[in-house]
């Protein structure tokens, strides 16, 4: 422990300690989460001059990106200045990539500065050269002014985070074009402000696909508390088309929003009628009853209500019906359980002419009834369906001359992250085949972020207080690689998720003859594994694979009690390692039949 009885290292003899831990080679691994949380204390302690010279130390060079995620992680003004020091006046890439990498971290961190946040702000008035760093920026300054309004004492009516909201929302007025709009969009999406619904769901009944989708994915993550019988009216007529043609992946999250809204008997059954419907939407429909099933194999209760709704029209419970054509999916497994953290992983993969258009895997922690995002993995995909072979009859889809584009859409503990764009247009795609981009595995994300940052104290009936803090920290390494024959007529990727966590605890109390404390740590470094094979020789076949590599669970506990007014000192330690076996996740019955058929060709 880097501190101990009030005593503390200095942040210098820290980092000499563990800058081996912090290097690259270590991202996604148990190492640099345990580094960042045990440097963080100290670092909220540290003089500027000290941060500054670790900062700027030659043998700072290699592992500057996670100095900088700490520095985004402590949020002191101290340390907001020193980050700036990299960046403020630069304009090439690598220090407008540091720039991104200390904003990142900035937006996940635990305690929000007033002070940070007006300086941002001013940053944010003016256009950056750079236009990922002034992405970056914005959906930074979005996320910490929520966490700021959600202190004790702010509201999302404080003076500052009016200003904020203000600002994002004169801005995406001003934008002339869809790349734009998108940009403040996410900011809205990480501001989470209530008095934005209105715009957004305008945007998304009003504007172009690729607006509107990005609207329905920002009031998608917005608590679903606001949503009154009018919210609801209009969400129907996204997802049911009453007023107009919508692109089908706003139409799924409309359907989202819906299910999310605990529907009724009568409102559910509203939504099943759409099976049985003329819409020759077929991938919609297999999203709808993916998602149905989902629910149902959640919540006994929901699953009974639909099994009565389904016997009880005999046009709806038919084969015709209930197994449409599609591959889009939706699923829900556990991911780890005691004596590991109870979590769980969403898969939602919508398709279009046998290939994928928006996917994501979520991976959440459970407490009770609550869910919390970890990390969020999103794929995006248009105008692909050109490049395989199809027989689909899917001209509903409002698909028609869609730009040829792809990307990937990442959420870290539930702030959006500017996306990274793999390729726009046919010319680009076709660049990238020929040229083997990310043949070999590159790195899509790499950062340390705290995963809990607590303090709190609790009194007893007999005026002994309890003190117990929390500390942790998730080190991701987020990877891929794709290749493709053009003459084999086949692709294969694959997308590697290594995370290392470490959490440290203290539970203390002090009497007039004692202290008591018990310290504790855990430490897991999770993986997974996302592979997928696509055959368009002919009819296209793609196999998709979630794997979670087998790991290990170290917990650590010492029992220290101390005499007052002695050097009695008596201290227990306990260790335990608990060994997790790795699976490969069940996905569905027709991903299995096309796994067979690719492994057969």
């Amino acid at each position: 422990m880097p501190c101990k009885d009030n005593d503390c290292d200095s942040i210098i003899s820290l980092f000499k300690r563990y800058k081996t831990s912090l290097t690259n080679e270590n991202i996604g691994k148990e190492a640099s989460a345990t580094a960042l949380v045990d440097m963080i204390e100290v670092a909220r302690l540290a003089k500027k001059e000290d941060l500054l010279r670790m900062l700027k130390a030659k043998s700072s060079n290699e592992i500057k990106g996670q100095l900088l995620d700490l520095l985004g992680a402590v949020q002191t003004i101290d340390s907001h200045e020193v980050a700036k020091t990299e960046f403020l006046d630069a304009s090439d890439d690598d220090n407008m990539f540091l720039a991104e990498r200390y904003l990142q971290a900035l937006a996940v961190g635990t305690r929000p500065n007033k002070k940070i946040i007006e300086d941002l702000l001013q940053m944010a008035q003016n256009e950056h050269r750079n236009v990922k760093f002034f992405d970056s920026l914005i959906q930074s300054l979005a996320a910490v002014t929520r966490r700021y309004a959600q202190l004790q004492g702010n509201s999302y009516e404080t003076d500052l985070v009016k200003k904020v909201t203000v600002l994002l929302q004169e801005k995406l007025n001003e934008c002339a074009n869809d790349r734009c709009k998108l940009k403040y969009i996410r900011g809205l999406q990480n501001l989470k402000c209530p008095r934005t619904v209105d715009s957004l769901l305008e945007l998304a009944q009003t504007s172009s696909k690729a607006v509107s989708v990005a609207a329905m994915k920002a009031l998608r993550s917005f608590s679903v508390y606001l949503w009154n019988d009018e919210f609801r009216a209009r969400f129907e007529d996204i997802f049911f088309q009453v007023s107009k043609r919508y692109d089908s992946s706003a139409r799924t999250l409309a359907l989202d929003i819906l299910l999310d809204l605990k529907p009724d008997r009568d409102e559910l059954s509203h939504l099943v009628q759409f099976l049985k419907s003329s819409d020759k939407a077929y991938e919609v429909k297999q999203y709808l009853l993916q998602k149905l099933r989902m629910i149902a194999d959640q919540c006994p209760d929901f699953g009974m209500m639909l099994k009565s709704i389904v016997e009880s029209d005999p046009a709806l419970n038919n084969y015709h019906v209930l197994a449409p054509r599609g591959l889009s999916t939706a699923l829900s497994r556990k991911f780890s359980t005691a004596p590991s953290f109870n979590a769980s992983l969403t898969s939602l993969q919508e398709m279009s002419g046998g290939v994928l258009k928006r996917g994501i895997v979520d991976l959440t922690l459970d407490v009770d009834d609550e869910r919390t995002s970890l990390f969020t993995l999103g794929l995006y995909a248009g105008g692909m369906s050109s490049f395989v072979s199809s027989s689909d009859g899917d001209t509903n889809d409002a698909d028609e001359e869609e730009d040829t584009t792809a990307g990937m859409e990442l959420s870290v503990q539930g702030i959006a992250m500017r996306p990274l764009e793999f390729f726009n247009g046919k010319g680009e795609l076709m660049g990238h085949v020929w040229s083997g981009t990310a043949s070999e595995p590159t790195p899509a994300y790499q950062g340390i972020t705290l995963l809990q940052d607590n303090e709190e104290h609790f009194s007893s009936h007999n005026g002994v207080t309890l003190a117990l803090s929390a500390t942790g920290a998730i080190s991701i390494d987020l990877n891929g690689q794709v290749t493709m024959s053009l003459w084999g007529r086949n692709a294969q990727s694959k997308v590697e998720q290594n995370t290392g966590i470490s959490m440290t605890g203290r539970l203390s109390f002090d009497t007039s003859f004692s202290t008591v404390a018990v310290r504790f740590s855990v430490e897991q470094e999770p993986q997974l594994h996302l592979t997928s094979a696509l055959d368009f020789s002919g009819d296209p076949a793609l196999c998709m694979q979630l794997v979670q590599p087998k790991s290990s669970l170290k917990q650590r506990f010492v029992r220290t009690i101390k005499l007052v007014g002695t050097d009695h000192r008596s201290s227990r330690k306990t260790t335990k390692t608990s060994k997790l076996n790795g699976l490969t996740h069940a996905l569905n019955s027709k991903n299995n039949e096309m796994c067979n058929l690719i492994s057969k060709s």
